[in-house]
């Protein structure tokens, strides 16, 4: 494993540089804004709905063609987030949001499923929740995990939560679920994936996902103690594969002009945005709406290409989960609740978040600092975000760099000011999808060679990326080039050694079988 540096990062210049008759910038922005700290005077409840593989295209506040009604209304009382960015799939993402760390210091990995004996954020590394309990938080997960599920330390409630419930995996059937262990050759409908608590949740499988996750977000405001703050971490299973909803959300979208798949894909993001109103209506109900902020983001870009066409649209952004491209990493996001600014409803904001700034601005809301952990894992790369929701910052705001990925010296990414590096394959080779997905005829090959010697965009002048100006900016690209090179020194993976136990998972789960609660049931075997 590569060593790392255990400074932050640095700027990339600490002068401003001439770059083909371009004045550009290329260092981090340091503005004269307020923090949250000064701007929020009690610690906020806080709602962070992190929903799974949602294209851009694929909300009602981008396409008025999807039935959102409930975020586009959040969307008109709060501030879109317009360059919100993730890492291109998905433990990656989560591991960022929690650990407070850029993915390439923390976790680049898919590895977190049945099986795998690590986790992918080091143990050593404090959680967003159990920071939070510092100032009197309860908190709650539900949904997705994907961040570890070998040992019960490394489960929601083993990290810092108080309660949890949801699969550990990184995808199960929405109805039953089950899940298969296909590294081991199992796959399909194997055993039940999920965990409440300290154990498994026997008895609450079989309720379609968003109503059993949502059911529990909407109990837990409904008993949460007035004078005491809420951490919700509402992990949304929509609107991942595979593609299952209610017959009375896909009935929302036209069949015979929408494909059988997109129909049931968009039925997933209304049955997901239904289970948004259910929690914004407990909260408005509990009184509470006026000291909460609510957060939504996807993990990722839609799954606009999967070895064949899959339901996600991310137009008219470039590529979908898998690329570095904008649809891969650029999310559909938004902040809403009653701590937001009214001279800000219905704006949009321009500055660049990554998933991981979260920490320290929910921290800083919360009245906590950001502390480092143990010397021995990357520090915390987590920038507070506020003074971009309020408006109060310039240009890019506090976050002018953005290393989106670091594999190695041939496959990288990263943002900085107004450009960006996409160097390496990327599933389907970063294609440009039209308003109707499909837009195509056949299959494009996975994997093509866009981008494999280098790409440079201006993402203010070119969003969807259709432009390379390598050759034009030969300069502003070797600066960025070797800026990535430079902090892919510094990559750091939580679960390195970690190494694939099924023989293990598979007899643990086995022996949890329970007549009453339909058969097998995976969780920890090592605990």
């Amino acid at each position: 494993m590569a060593g790392w540096n255990r400074g932050r990062l640095r700027p990339l210049f600490t002068r401003l540089s001439i770059l083909e008759g371009i004045i550009v910038c290329l260092g981090v922005v340091t503005t004269g804004t307020s923090s949250s700290k000064q701007l929020v005077a009690a610690p906020p409840h806080v709602i962070f709905v992190l929903s799974d593989d949602t294209g851009w295209y694929n909300v009602g506040f981008h396409n008025p063609a999807i039935h959102t009604p409930n975020m586009d209304a959040l969307v008109k009382e709060g501030v879109e987030l317009s360059r919100h960015y993730t890492f291109q799939f998905c433990s990656p993402t989560r591991s960022a949001l929690m650990s407070g760390r850029l993915p390439l210091h923390v976790n680049q990995r898919n590895n977190a499923e049945w099986g795998w004996t690590a986790t992918p954020v080091d143990e050593r590394m404090t959680m967003l929740p159990k920071r939070l309990k510092a100032a009197g938080y309860t908190t709650l997960h539900v949904g997705k995990w994907h961040l570890g599920l070998a040992r019960h330390a490394f489960t929601p409630t083993g990290r810092g939560f108080d309660h949890s419930i949801g699969f550990l995996s990184g995808s199960e059937e929405h109805y039953s679920q089950l899940k298969g262990c296909v590294g081991s050759g199992i796959k399909g409908k194997f055993a039940v994936d999920l965990w409440e608590d300290h154990a498994q949740g026997y008895g609450r499988n079989g309720t379609y996902s968003a109503a059993l996750y949502g059911g529990a977000v909407v109990q837990a405001i409904n008993v949460q103690p007035a004078g005491k703050p809420l951490f919700v971490y509402a992990a949304m299973q929509q609107t991942h594969e595979p593609e299952e909803a209610p017959a009375n959300f896909v009935n929302l979208y036209p069949n015979g002009t929408m494909l059988p798949l997109v129909r049931v894909y968009n039925g997933m993001a209304s049955a997901l945005d239904s289970t948004i109103g259910n929690i914004t209506k407990a909260v408005k109900a509990r009184g509470f709406w006026s000291n909460t902020l609510f957060i939504y983001a996807s993990d990722n870009g839609g799954p606009s290409l999967c070895g064949s066409a899959c339901p996600g649209n991310n137009y008219p952004l470039r590529g979908c989960k898998g690329t570095d491209f904008e649809g891969g990493v650029r999310t559909a996001a938004f902040v809403s609740g009653g701590i937001v600014p009214t001279a800000r409803w219905g704006k949009t904001a321009d500055g660049n978040i990554h998933v991981a700034d979260w920490m320290a601005t929910i921290l800083t809301l919360a009245g906590l600092e950001v502390t480092e952990d143990d010397p021995a894992v990357p520090k915390v790369d987590s920038i507070d975000v506020w003074p971009v929701i309020v408006g109060t910052s310039d240009g890019h705001g506090p976050r002018n760099e953005i290393p989106l990925r670091y594999s190695d010296n041939d496959n990288v990414a990263i943002i900085v000011g107004d450009f960006k590096l996409v160097k390496g394959r990327n599933a389907g080779g970063g294609l440009h999808w039209g308003p109707n997905f499909p837009n195509a005829s056949g299959t494009p090959v996975m994997n093509d060679s866009s981008c494999v010697e280098g790409c440079l965009f201006n993402l203010t002048a070119d969003e969807g990326e259709y432009h390379n100006l390598k050759g034009e900016l030969p300069d502003t690209y070797t600066a960025l080039e070797q800026r990535i090179l430079e902090i892919g020194i510094g990559v750091y993976q939580s679960d390195e050694n970690g190494t694939y136990d099924y023989d293990g998972a598979i007899r643990a789960a086995k022996q949890r079988f329970n007549v009453s609660a339909s058969g097998w049931w995976w969780g920890p075997w090592l605990s």
